[in-house]
């Protein structure tokens, strides 16, 4: 009984593929007919470039023309390509290899549990002790876009993302995933069968990584040596997988290359040493020698790795046979809705994603020119995910959300099982950057195509965090009212325009590279930027309800949601998620608005009023010399004191700091800092003087909501009062204002 469930499992599992990669005959027929075959498609081996015309709309990209001008919805902040560091990498020149050093000593990865462009993230993190340390990296082998295996070695156990045993002839070279010729420019790069031949297939010690903190003895790694096979390692060394990379030392990386001081491998018993010294790295991580799971010290602005091309001659003769020469994408991946942090709580939560990419894949085909049953290419793993695919409620709202985008998009995906599925994968990614859009929810694989293909237009209807689905609002046939939001960046570069939201616009300063979308002023301080941006905005021919003030390097994930929580509560400041400063006994966490005392620079929002008509703008810059923190702690004092409990926190919004480059000023000394406030802005005998709070952090319930008519004016005699006092810390402020309104 037991076997004839098993079967008819197997049969129902293969109908599903079926049904879900191909559709039923009628259909596929039906799609193929439906293809120009005799239009011009990318030269083969090439990727299309979308040229951008001059005069597009804030936010618009790619490939469009001035007189059909799609929308697009505002792009992610993990995607700015200023904040993506191998943005090109497609196009760039194969540098020539670099030589062995003169006493080679030879590193293998043998697995790193990570797939994809996970995977490729393990392979810059070894390959950036490989170039510290003056090894040599030995190419290893791949499947299913696993780092994984030497032939002959024994899979002792499985990863979720495997089925059961490997046999090493699936095993494939890294060459037919990455471009090796690219790598071997950037470090010292042998084959695998050049190790072979000058090892004598002999690996000096197998490193074991230890996660469990036990010494190695919870198991053994996932790839072991096992007796027969011809590659053998003579002795086993157990290594703390979190052990800090900045903590390592020649003297320890040398160790791992000593022969006798660890546990001999039975399997390896009479083999001479080798005549070069090597290690295997077991149980690679993308946060080995990190302190956190997210560690990213070892690859984060690496580019030393990219996907071969070849794979993009495939692509191309896939799209010629089954899609039109202009054609619409869709990116799904659905394992992200698996992941026990995201899992929904309900159907609709699913549905409505899916609903906005069929909406938004229709939306394209139109402008296109296309009919709306045009073939559409859809990348995705379903129905195959990678991990909890036992997570049978989940895994029932995505089988009908995929029905229902089939049934309103005519749906046509790459598969072949000759192929590891890690192949599949490549060329499916190669389809997408040869696409004229491509529709999806922001992830880290959208990353990569936006670095291959820069121009490549993305049309993001929601995010990979908490799958939020939100970002999808074509403008209505009448036309969208003037945005209410204006975003004043600073970067060091910039290169694109931005729109943060549907409903704003942004005006930017860089201070590193010249950008043609930004005022280029390259010896300000933090300072003096916003009060550049600041002052521009004041000369603007119109108004907008809050301005926001964000570093180029900050990640508010929700710029709705922050806007909505503005419009909602009508602050007069506000600071979104990790810009809240919370008091050490703070509990709930769960309100979604704060009045709150201090807040971090990276992310405010001041209301119109604030802005133009209170005093704690423009910053003061006259302790810059000192540290370029003391500006906004005199902000967060002047609110204090002119807009009492008027400034919001909303920490329900997730906001990180991705970067913190370049040296400068650093003092937090708050006795230095207060004393120009407090001699020169509030002295002791001013009335407003018991207002000022010094630098507390608090946090109190805010419940309600405000009227939109709340207002947060200063009358004019209090201006007039503090600007036409004689201190220097009211003349600098004065003269910089006057700069703004002259």
């Amino acid at each position: 009984m037991r076997l004839q469930w098993r079967l008819l499992a197997a049969v129902f599992l293969l109908v599903a593929t079926w049904i879900f990669t191909v559709g039923p005959p009628s259909a596929l027929q039906e799609a193929l007919e439906l293809v120009d075959a005799s239009s011009p498609h990318p030269p083969i081996g090439q990727y299309r470039v979308h040229e951008q015309y001059a005069g597009v709309s804030t936010g618009s990209q790619g490939d469009v023309s001035p007189d059909d001008q799609m929308y697009l919805p505002p792009m992610y902040t993990s995607l700015y390509l200023h904040l993506l560091p191998c943005v090109g990498i497609a196009t760039r020149p194969v540098p020539p290899p670099r030589p062995l050093p003169r006493n080679p000593r030879f590193v293998l990865l043998v697995d790193s549990w990570e797939r994809q462009q996970t995977g490729t993230k393990t392979v810059e993190s070894l390959a950036s002790i490989v170039e510290q340390y003056g090894l040599v990296f030995v190419a290893p082998h791949v499947r299913m876009s696993n780092i994984q295996g030497i032939p002959g070695w024994t899979q002792w156990r499985s990863p979720h993302a495997l089925d059961g045993f490997t046999p090493a002839k699936w095993l494939l070279p890294m060459s037919e995933y990455y471009d090796v010729p690219y790598s071997a420019g950037h470090l010292p790069m042998v084959s695998y069968e050049d190790f072979v031949a000058r090892s004598n297939s002999t690996i000096t010690t197998a490193l074991m990584l230890d996660w469990e903190k036990n010494s190695c003895k919870g198991g053994r790694p996932e790839w072991y040596p096992a007796y027969g096979a011809s590659m053998q390692a003579l002795q086993m060394k157990c290594f703390d997988g979190h052990f800090p990379a900045k903590s390592l030392t020649p003297q320890i990386v040398d160790d791992w290359f000593a022969l006798g001081n660890g546990v001999a491998l039975a399997e390896a018993e009479g083999r001479p040493p080798p005549p070069v010294p090597s290690v295997a790295m077991l149980n690679w991580r993308k946060h080995t020698f990190g302190p956190d799971f997210w560690f990213m010290d070892l690859w984060k602005g690496k580019c030393r790795f990219r996907w071969n091309a070849k794979w993009n001659r495939t692509a191309v003769e896939f799209a010629q046979r089954e899609l039109p020469r202009r054609y619409v994408a869709i990116k799904i991946r659905s394992g992200d809705w698996l992941r026990h942090y995201w899992r929904p709580k309900s159907r609709d939560e699913v549905q409505v994603c899916f609903d906005h990419i069929a909406q938004a894949a229709q939306y394209y085909l139109k402008h296109l020119g296309h009919s709306p049953d045009t073939p559409v290419f859809m990348a995705t793993e379903w129905p195959n995910p990678p991990e909890s695919k036992y997570h049978y409620a989940t895994v029932s709202y995505l089988t009908a959300a995929f029905n229902s985008l089939h049934r309103a998009v005519r749906i046509v995906s790459y598969t072949n099982n000759a192929y590891d599925i890690g192949i599949v994968t490549l060329v499916q990614f190669h389809v997408l950057l040869n696409a004229a859009v491509v529709v999806g929810l922001e992830d880290t694989m959208l990353q990569l195509v936006r670095q291959y293909n820069p121009r490549l237009p993305l049309a993001l209807v929601g995010s990979q965090s908490g799958r939020k689905c939100d970002n999808w609002n074509p403008p209505p046939a009448g036309g969208r009212p003037p945005p209410r939001f204006l975003y004043l960046v600073q970067a060091r570069k910039l290169d694109e325009v931005l729109q943060i939201s549907d409903d704003s616009e942004m005006l930017c300063l860089t201070f590193g590279e010249r950008s043609p979308y930004c005022d280029y002023r390259p010896h300000t301080t933090w300072t003096s930027g916003r009060n550049h941006l600041w002052k521009r905005a004041i000369r603007l021919p119109r108004r907008y309800e809050y301005y926001i003030f964000m570093d180029d390097d900050v990640h508010l994930t929700t710029p709705k949601g922050f806007e909505a929580m503005l419009l909602k509560y009508r602050p007069a400041i506000a600071a979104p998620g990790s810009a809240v400063h919370f008091p050490s006994d703070f509990k709930d966490k769960n309100t979604e608005a704060l009045r709150i005392g201090t807040f971090d620079a990276m992310c405010n929002a001041y209301h119109q009023d604030v802005f133009f008509h209170s005093l704690v703008l423009p910053y003061y810059d006259g302790m810059d010399s000192f540290t370029w923190w003391a500006s906004q702690l005199y902000a967060i004092y002047l609110a204090h004191i002119f807009h009492p409990d008027e400034v919001y926190g909303f920490q329900l919004l997730p906001t990180t700091n991705s970067r913190r480059e370049g040296t400068y000023p650093q003092r937090w000394d708050l006795p230095a800092m207060n004393k120009p406030f407090l001699d020169e802005c509030i002295p002791e005998a001013d009335p407003r003087r018991p207002l000022w709070k010094g630098f507390v952090q608090v946090a109190v319930r805010q419940a309600t909501a405000a009227p939109g008519t709340r207002r947060h004016l200063l009358p004019k005699e209090t201006l007039d009062e503090y600007l036409n006092r004689d201190t220097p810390w009211w003349r600098k402020v004065k003269q910089i204002r006057d700069e703004a309104f002259a």
